[in-house]
């Protein structure tokens, strides 16, 4: 791996710690970040707080496992989809929360309340901004102007 995909496996490591401290996946959930040249660093199927960097996945965007360790999750090809259609995603985390299970079975949307936008560029955050969307926070829970 490159200095660069180093960095970006490193953090994908710690992201997955907090996603999994966090209660925020229920066993399983996938990261994954672009990669230059048309690949992408993915977590294996494996429970997010067991992930270890050198298990991490380098896939192409046809999915084959170019490195890494163990098994593509099966919603790889979710990721490598969106990596595809839109060159201005640069990383994708989806949980397996119950939360946002329940949405997904009341067809409801989840609007997040607080929202932190990065741009990254190389692998490395270049700016962020933060929303915070009350309005949007309190529709959603029914207790916006009617």
């Amino acid at each position: 791996m490159t200095s660069e995909s180093t960095d970006l496996a490193a953090r994908m490591v710690t992201g997955c710690a907090i996603l999994s401290e966090q209660g925020l996946v229920e066993g399983f959930g996938h990261l994954s970040a672009r990669l230059p040249g048309d690949r992408i660093l993915m977590t294996p199927r494996k429970a997010l707080a067991l992930v270890q960097e050198e298990e991490l996945l380098t896939l192409d965007l046809a999915g084959n496992v170019l490195a890494g360790e163990g098994r593509p999750a099966v919603e790889s090809a979710m990721h490598l989809a969106i990596y595809r259609h839109r060159p201005d995603v640069h990383a994708i985390a989806r949980t397996h929360s119950r939360a946002c299970a329940v949405f997904a079975v009341t067809n409801r949307p989840v609007r997040a309340p607080f929202v932190t936008i990065f741009r990254v560029s190389e692998g490395r955050i270049v700016s962020h901004r933060s929303y915070w969307d009350l309005a949007g926070f309190l529709a959603q829970l029914g207790l916006g102007p009617k």
